[in-house]
């Protein structure tokens, strides 16, 4: 996907990232490869590698100095969730229905907690695919998959209660290279909006 974030689009990710199970959270983080942990340009590599070697990732997450590690960890949280939406859209995966998503997505929370899905449509919300208003619109109301409001006294740190993870039953994870290349991704989009903001400030 091509980039447009937002500081907008960054609270959207850092909400929906905040509301997954810890547990889950911890686990993606140590699925990291070290190849994948290399393809991470600093400092951001050094704050990954510092997550992953946290008692309590999400809490940590919630702290102005993780921020710019917030897409990052996103995408890799919800990286496998992602790929079975677009291998149940099929053809239809790049620009599919409000009808034909709610339908993937009904199928995938079989396998998934509502966090998890919250958090891969913030993703897809925050970069330029055509179905990213379509995500965007989801998670603003309407259905059960809208992120809840952040509450008024939410503090730098403050991590909302997470909802339970089943147990995935979607099979082995992806192959490295293609995690990779999505966590270069986030990467990328970061610098991009911290240019963007460094522009508006002059």
């Amino acid at each position: 996907m091509s980039d447009r974030h937002s500081p907008e689009g960054d609270d959207l990710v850092r909400r929906a990232l905040l509301l997954v199970d810890p547990a889950t959270v911890g686990e993606a983080l140590r699925r990291i490869s070290p190849r994948e942990l290399q393809s991470v340009h600093e400092p951001a590599r050094t704050q990954l590698a510092a997550l992953r070697k946290s008692r309590s990732p999400s809490a940590a997450l919630g702290e102005s100095r993780y921020r710019p590690v917030v897409d990052h960890v996103a995408v890799i949280v919800s990286d496998d969730c992602l790929a079975d939406v677009v291998e149940v859209l099929g053809d239809r995966a790049e620009d599919p229905t409000r009808d034909e998503l709610l339908a993937a997505l009904e199928e995938v929370r079989l396998r998934y907690a509502l966090p998890v899905v919250q958090l891969m449509l913030a993703v897809v919300a925050t970069g330029a695919a055509p179905s990213s208003g379509l995500c965007q619109d989801l998670l603003a109301g309407g259905t059960d998959l809208a992120l809840p409001e952040p509450a008024l006294d939410e503090g730098p740190g403050a991590v909302p209660e997470p909802e339970a993870t089943p147990t995935p039953t979607h099979g082995p994870e992806l192959p490295d290279a293609r995690r990779a290349r999505r966590v270069e991704a986030a990467a990328a989009r970061r610098a991009q909006a911290e240019r963007a903001r460094a522009a508006d400030e002059r």
